[in-house]
């Protein structure tokens, strides 16, 4: 009776070393590669988007409404839509943390309804890039 022999084991050969000269190289390879955490630094993409969003608004008026949107996994977009029309964005973690951007920033919350979206003014490039021509 024969028994089943797994295909490093054939008869009359030695087993295969490939595996473990691939598997010292992968480990060589990646130890140089730093890891990344999968957590993002929270505070300081807060900071980030805080820093971001009151130069915004300095520059363009002094107020603004900022638009929480939810990204799902990626996280939550803060639109902010400046006195003068002219908006732009951040992105950070989570909706808690978007709130405290919001709030620091000294922004009102707002959301998209007929008076916000009446106060953009996309500029030529704007609507190039909208309409996908890419330049």
């Amino acid at each position: 009776m024969s028994t089943a022999q797994s295909p490093d084991e054939t008869a009359g050969s030695a087993p295969v070393k490939a595996k473990s000269a691939i598997g010292a190289w992968l480990d060589k390879v990646f130890t140089k590669v730093p890891r990344i955490p999968l957590e993002p630094d929270t505070e300081k993409t807060k900071m980030h988007a805080i820093k971001r969003l009151v130069a915004l608004k300095d520059a363009h008026g002094g107020s603004g409404t900022a638009i929480l949107e939810n990204m799902g996994r990626r996280g939550v977009r803060i639109v902010l839509v400046a006195a003068d029309g002219t908006y732009g964005d951040a992105t950070v973690p989570n909706m808690e943390v978007a709130a405290a951007v919001a709030e620091a920033a000294a922004v009102t919350v707002g959301t998209w309804d007929r008076e916000t979206s009446g106060l953009i003014a996309p500029t030529s490039k704007d609507r190039q890039r909208m309409a996908g021509t890419g330049r």
